[in-house]
């Protein structure tokens, strides 16, 4: 997998920085993060940049070509968001990419600090909600691809695409060579996912600060694939989350709804139902911190080359005890060496607006179209005979 990929040309428009409405961050989970990412408050909110690094947010715009291709909310000084062949999204050589302050490439997976504050953490939306697309996570985001094809997630009835916003945290990492004590299974060999709640609906490759409510342990195929639900800290509604059960009493269904869809999505793709561990229940914020903080673990091994990750680029900017670390320069000639995006016309196939029907009692349909699925009826003789077939 290559390190980044593509170049547009990025105009970034930002508040003032007398207008920037944030705060430094005063707490850290560690003492080595606190050395690392430290900054010092001055008068009229100029602050002092250790490390290039900074927890300042603001919202940015990207523009190219006089239109705006994305809003980011993003680490300040990790602000440029680039979306290679972002006129042509859906097509094989579409990219989203990220630069620092300097205008250098950055490592979505590896140089994005893990922690925004005290247990609180960085996520990188990937997939916004009721979009179909599926991405591969991170290094660069780039859209999924089988046997050529771009791929897509069924709607899922009475899904519209991903039910919420879908994303992982940045410098973590699912050990494919340690089975986990909690399900008995190896990692998937990606960064955790996140499932954020909150209400607005973020942009792809948006960096959010999120709160972690719980988490639940899904079984694909074998591997542990843990998802961690969370909310952004920005969300109007955020104070009143702390735990998963606040999400049981305020968004009732919603649990229930997000096992379902995890369980069943990939069987329009006619593989099996996937599983869970703890019988589908869903654990605690404390047990998902823990979880987090050992995936975290993980991709430190991985970045120091004490573990072996095959076929995951390590290569970063920042990272400095990492073997993989290279200069700007270095990246932006892998950059520079990429063909340019392609600018033939995309379209989104026509199956992806198709409701897929999955009947608990083993019967499905696929290929209906959402405005007309309504029609048929779960009990209907004409369906099960001429439409469906057994799993």
């Amino acid at each position: 997998m290559p390190f980044l990929s593509g170049a547009l040309p990025v105009h970034p428009m930002s508040k003032p920085a007398d207008r920037i409405d944030a705060k430094p961050m005063k707490h850290f989970a560690t003492e080595e993060q606190k050395d690392t990412y430290k900054v010092f408050p001055k008068s009229n909110r100029d602050f002092k940049i250790i490390k290039n690094l900074s927890y300042l947010v603001s919202q940015r715009r990207v523009q190219a070509g006089g239109r705006v291709l994305a809003t980011a909310t993003c680490l300040r000084h990790h602000e440029q968001l680039q979306q290679r062949g972002a006129r042509r999204a859906l097509t094989l050589e579409y990219r989203v990419l990220l630069k620092n302050g300097k205008g250098q490439y950055i490592s979505p997976f590896h140089d994005i600090p893990i922690y925004a504050d005290k247990d609180v953490f960085h996520m990188v939306v990937e997939v916004p909600r009721w979009s179909n697309a599926k991405m591969d996570p991170l290094n660069p985001i780039k859209q999924d691809v089988k046997k050529g094809k771009l791929r897509y997630v069924a709607n899922l009835f009475p899904y519209k695409g991903y039910i919420w916003k879908y994303g992982a945290i940045p410098q973590t990492w699912e050990d494919p060579g340690h089975s986990d004590k909690h399900t008995g299974c190896c990692g998937n060999n990606d960064p955790i996912d996140v499932c954020e709640i909150g209400s607005k609906v973020c942009s792809r490759g948006e960096i959010i600060r999120v709160k972690v409510l719980g988490i639940l342990a899904m079984i694909d195929e074998g591997e542990t694939d843990w998802k961690v639900i969370a909310i952004n800290v920005d969300d109007p509604d955020a104070a009143n989350y702390n735990d998963i059960n606040e999400v049981k009493w305020l968004k009732p269904g919603y649990l229930e709804a997000t096992v379902d869809w995890v369980r069943r999505y990939k069987v329009p793709d006619g593989k099996p139902e996937n599983e869970f561990a703890f019988n589908t229940e869903f654990k605690d914020k404390d047990f998902a911190i823990d979880i987090i903080k050992s995936t975290h673990d993980y991709w430190k091994a991985l970045v120091t080359k004490k573990t072996d990750g095959k076929r995951i680029s390590c290569m970063n900017t920042t990272v400095s005890e990492s073997p993989f670390k290279c200069d700007p320069d270095a990246a932006k000639a892998i950059v520079d060496a990429l063909p340019p995006p392609c600018e033939s016309a995309c379209t989104i196939p026509t199956d992806v607006d198709k409701w897929f029907y999955h009947q608990k009692n083993g019967w499905n349909f696929s290929g209906i179209q959402a405005d007309t699925a309504a029609s048929y009826s779960s009990g209907s003789s004409r369906c099960k005979s001429s439409s469906f077939s057994k799993l």
